[in-house]
């Protein structure tokens, strides 16, 4: 990306807060597997899908939270590389959006997305 704007190749940081949700003993596992192995747990985050916390790991809710301090404390435009569920998160906050809208929101695998303060422009490759 820095390259395609000119950018020399070092100069940006990393923020572990923008990581992926922490999937906990449930990463690196198929859904089906899970679904087999521990079907209440499952069942128990298609419940609360916003705060379930998997064994181990985080809830959405937590991911959300994370995310959010690292937002709070960004001071300018900003470029930010990051996996779904943390886009996620991010979008939720610029526009303000409840758990509910949140959860269920699933962005495109690959795209750029446009967010200030409550607006959103999506484009995708």
């Amino acid at each position: 990306i820095r390259g395609e704007l000119g950018l020399a190749p070092g100069g940006y940081g990393r923020d572990r807060r923008l990581m992926e949700c922490d999937f906990g003993r449930w990463t690196a596992r198929k859904e089906d597997e899970v679904a087999r192995t521990e079907p209440a747990a499952v069942a128990a985050r298609a419940a609360d899908k916003w705060g379930y916390r998997i064994p181990g790991g985080e809830s959405q809710h937590d991911l959300y939270t994370r995310v959010g301090q690292f937002l709070f404390e960004l001071t300018g435009d900003a470029v930010l590389v990051c996996h779904a569920g943390s886009a996620r998160m991010i979008r939720a906050h610029y526009l303000g959006l409840g758990p509910a809208e949140t959860v269920y929101y699933t962005p495109d695998n690959s795209g750029v997305l446009r967010l200030s303060a409550d607006s959103l422009a999506q484009f995708e490759d």
